[in-house]
């Protein structure tokens, strides 16, 4: 009879640990424009994308654009939701890229989005992120 290794790596597949995400994530359906650049015209295509959910790092959203893993993108929020006390710009822009797809219906894709530095390290994006957490955490 061979004894039971208790010092071996256990693996559950139900306690796996696969979360690839790095911050907390909140629910929002806002609509921001995704701009890609397309074609040797080096011209850009800017579309829409709604997101299903945001965290300070990162978006994943759904758009018609067909993005692939390892685009690179700029993004823009619009503030209008905002409370003018806040000071906020009209919106933000900066750059993203794609770190994973997922086909939907209708020529859709949901697309997992990471921030560049120029959102990751803005302090009133940031505000504006916890802004909108709290506003989804409300109701």
């Amino acid at each position: 009879m061979q004894r039971y290794d208790i010092e071996s790596d256990w693996d559950d597949p139900f306690e796996r640990v696969d979360e690839r995400r790095k911050l907390p994530r909140f629910r929002s359906d806002m609509k921001i424009m995704i701009a890609l650049e397309s074609g040797s015209a080096r011209r850009n295509l800017v579309g829409p994308g709604i997101l299903s959910d945001m965290s300070e790092g990162g978006v994943y959203c759904v758009t018609k654009h067909q993005l692939s893993q390892g685009n690179d993108l700029i993004l823009r929020f619009p503030t209008k939701m905002c409370p003018p006390e806040m000071c906020m710009p009209s919106s933000f822009y900066g750059s993203a890229k794609v770190v994973r797809t997922a086909p939907d219906t209708e020529d859709r894709i949901f697309a997992g989005i990471v921030f560049g530095d120029e959102l990751k390290q803005n302090m009133e994006f940031s505000l504006f992120v916890q802004h909108l957490e709290a506003a989804a955490l409300a109701g």
